[in-house]
């Protein structure tokens, strides 16, 4: 599949494709600071596509699974962050994390 327009920046991207529309396809793209997008599930040709929040999908399993008592963040993430990105989610760690 070929990308027609401008180069897009992001550190995330969605991507959907139904079969009836390709090569055409939509792209969503969002960094790290922004929330999940909510895309649409494309079903059969002419059918509704229903949304789905990605967003809401997500934190609700991090929610459920306790990730926060899983995973070490102390330690830095794989693949590195950005400087900046590095000093946001420092700070938001430190906003959720208890006091040691």
């Amino acid at each position: 599949m070929a990308m027609v327009g401008p180069d897009v920046k992001s550190d995330y991207r969605i991507l959907i494709a139904p079969g009836w529309q390709r090569p055409h396809a939509r792209l969503h793209a969002f960094g790290l600071r922004q929330p999940i997008p909510e895309i649409t599930i494309p079903l059969q040709k002419g059918e509704d596509e229903p949304t789905l929040p990605l967003n809401d999908v997500l934190h609700d399993l991090y929610r459920r699974a306790r990730f926060d008592l899983r995973l070490d963040y102390s330690q830095p993430p794989a693949p590195p962050l950005m400087e900046a990105d590095t000093s946001w989610a420092q700070e938001l760690i430190a906003q959720w994390s208890p006091p040691a």
